[in-house]
């Protein structure tokens, strides 16, 4: 059992907190990583472009920090055959996540969800590399777990990447209000989530139980948002906010926006802005610099 559960409680509610626990901690063990990596490649001038080789570089340290923080979570002192397997378990998960899903580049650009479509080829490439991981994980889930664990996660496995596998992100050519992009990634993100929650989640609860069902339905949940719309939404409220706290914007810039368009600053282009004179743009931006 693991040890944050033993000084929790042994309920569901309380697994489920030490899962979110640990998944904190998984992410703040990736953010320093990341972090630092792209610091380190900011000083060469290759942050924004990684060779096969410096990805492998970076994928092979974050992997064992994933690896190992879920082995400690199982405990290895107490249950070493369990918490090596989860960790190797883990560990193949997040190379797949890292490597596979994300591209291999540090992209400034916030791209939103704007639409979603289906790819049926891509749902068979999906389909192939959810067996070959839902074999990997199932095999050590039976041995570790039993025949349950391994059924289960192999089915989860294989819905989750032939679903992501299929679904394809889109952009939509011309947009009619500001921030367009961003609800419609946030609406995207519900809906693909609410889906891959409720069928996973039924799924798991029909073996495992309503609580338990209940549990993973809500982590199926957050995932699919962030997948499918919810990082793109975050980051885009995290950049607001942290160009207001360095006087950048203002907090409400929509409204600023609106307004320095009524007074013939600026004027609408479908969902954007633009200054009625590249002059009136460049002597702003000459005052910025001077600030």
């Amino acid at each position: 059992m693991p040890f944050l559960i033993r000084l929790l409680g042994n309920t569901p509610w309380h697994t489920f907190l030490s899962f979110i626990l640990l998944n904190l901690g998984l992410g703040l063990g990736m953010a320093i990583l990341d972090g630092w990596y792209f610091e380190h490649r900011h000083v060469q001038g290759t942050e924004y472009r990684l060779e096969p080789r410096a990805g492998w570089r970076q994928l092979i340290p974050a992997s064992l920090i994933v690896g190992t923080l879920t082995a400690l979570y199982y405990d290895p002192l107490v249950q070493p055959v369990i918490a090596i397997g989860s960790g190797v378990m883990e560990a193949i998960l997040s190379t797949y996540g890292l490597y596979f899903k994300n591209s291999q580049s540090y992209h400034t650009e916030i791209v939103p969800v704007e639409a979603v479509n289906w790819s049926w080829p891509d749902a068979a490439r999906g389909a192939f590399w959810g067996t070959i991981v839902g074999l990997a994980i199932g095999g050590l889930g039976w041995g570790l777990f039993g025949n349950t664990f391994a059924f289960v996660s192999g089915i989860c496995l294989a819905c989750i990447f032939i679903f992501q596998g299929g679904v394809q992100h889109t952009t939509i050519e011309k947009r009619s209000l500001p921030n367009l992009g961003i609800r419609l990634s946030i609406r995207n993100g519900l809906l693909v989530a609410i889906f891959l929650g409720f069928l996973l989640g039924s799924l798991t609860g029909t073996i495992w139980g309503p609580p338990f069902g209940l549990l993973m339905g809500i982590v199926f949940f957050l995932g699919g948002a962030m997948v499918n719309g919810g990082q793109q939404a975050i980051r885009h409220g995290l950049v607001r906010l942290l160009l207001w706290q360095k006087d950048a914007i203002p907090l409400r810039l929509i409204l600023f926006l609106d307004t320095t368009a009524d007074r013939i600053l600026l004027y609408k282009v479908g969902g954007g802005y633009m200054f009625m004179h590249p002059l009136l743009q460049k002597h702003f931006a000459e005052l910025y610099h001077i600030r």
